[in-house]
């Protein structure tokens, strides 16, 4: 099977350490007047939110409060999909703080749990919200062994497994929301350079790697971040087979320390982050490194598949372009879902 046609292409191999530097500089296809110094605000300060609808998983620290905030600023309406009411009202006070009439609401959602991704889905159809951007942010980072409820590996369930279920829940939901406003509607995905460092071959598929033997954190971190973008690519060929009105991307936010990383030992973040600052060109803000999926979110033309760093589109890893590693992934998540995914959801493909 050939490899997925992309205008970013693939990248050399190279060390994490390089990767992550070179992330951050413009070696990617320009598409837009904005760059890695650009702040999210500063990317949407043109576009006009009144009418949108917006679904962001992790919603209430790090990258995905600063998309929800800036989103809310320019008028969309905020659905903060998290596991924590508690956290979600302090991200309210506080972005309502500086815009009163932000509008915002939380709806409970656990990525790690099949089920709860499922409940969501239904209970947010049950608003009767049309939903015009799903923004698949949330994520975890260097996680010692653990299974999600469903019997799956923390860092596969909670950043590819969890948003595969949810998008393939909601597809029929953007499309409407497409047809009914005639704009099109996206799925922003938030990928990692670390894609470059999974396990060999890609992934520990069997049963969602649930075997301890041989579990490395950073290579299961890496394994569903190569997930992410495999999966964006593998969806954005099937909307197109079915001529759809919704849009699948991918992006890189640059090297930004967020919650993502609390299970690694506070200290030994902390001088790492301190050294990337200081040393590295791919380092970004937290208001920087939101810039990307807000721009994927709110920009008048998107191309779809792509993997994008700065608002630009760059280049992949060999694996990230494996169109059979993608159709493998797809059919092993499905099985994993099978139970989840009901007529609507079988609509996605």
């Amino acid at each position: 099977m050939a490899h997925f046609s992309t205008r970013g292409g693939r990248s050399k191999p190279m060390g994490m350490l390089k990767l992550l530097n070179d992330s951050g500089k413009s070696s990617g296809v320009k598409v837009s007047e904005f760059t890695g110094r650009s702040t999210a605000e500063e990317v949407v300060k043109d576009w006009d939110g009144k009418g949108i609808v917006v679904i962001v998983t992790g919603p209430y620290v790090g990258l995905g409060k600063e998309t929800t905030r800036v989103l809310a600023l320019r008028g969309a309406e905020v659905v903060m999909a998290g596991r924590s009411k508690a956290k979600a009202d302090v991200a309210m006070a506080e972005i309502r703080g500086g815009n009163p009439g932000a509008k915002l609401r939380f709806m409970e959602l656990d990525l790690s749990s099949l089920a709860s991704v499922k409940k969501f889905a239904d209970d947010f159809r049950a608003t009767g919200l049309a939903p015009n951007v799903l923004v698949n942010n949330a994520g975890m980072a260097g996680a010692p062994f653990a299974l999600s409820a469903d019997g799956h590996e923390m860092h596969f369930a909670t950043n590819h497994l969890g948003h595969f279920l949810l998008t393939r829940l909601l597809l029929p939901d953007l499309e409407a929301a497409a047809k009914a406003s005639g704009v099109q509607s996206r799925v922003v995905t938030v990928s990692s350079a670390s894609h470059h460092t999974p396990y060999p071959g890609g992934f520990r598929l069997e049963s969602g790697g649930a075997s301890k033997k041989g579990y490395d954190a950073m290579k299961a971190y890496g394994s569903s971040k190569l997930a992410n973008i495999l999966f964006t690519r593998e969806l954005e060929c099937r909307l197109k087979d079915r001529k759809s009105a919704v849009t699948a991307v991918c992006c890189h936010p640059g090297v930004v320390q967020t919650d993502a990383f609390r299970h690694v030992n506070r200290r030994v973040v902390k001088v790492f982050f301190w050294v990337l600052r200081k040393t590295m060109a791919g380092y970004r803000t937290i208001s920087q490194g939101a810039g990307s999926q807000v721009y994927l979110a709110t920009a008048k033309e998107v191309e779809g598949g792509e993997y994008y760093v700065d608002c630009a589109i760059m280049p992949t890893s060999e694996l990230a372009l494996d169109r059979a590693l993608a159709v493998k992934l797809w059919e092993a998540s499905e099985e994993m879902c099978k139970g989840y995914l009901n007529k609507r959801g079988s609509e996605g493909e």
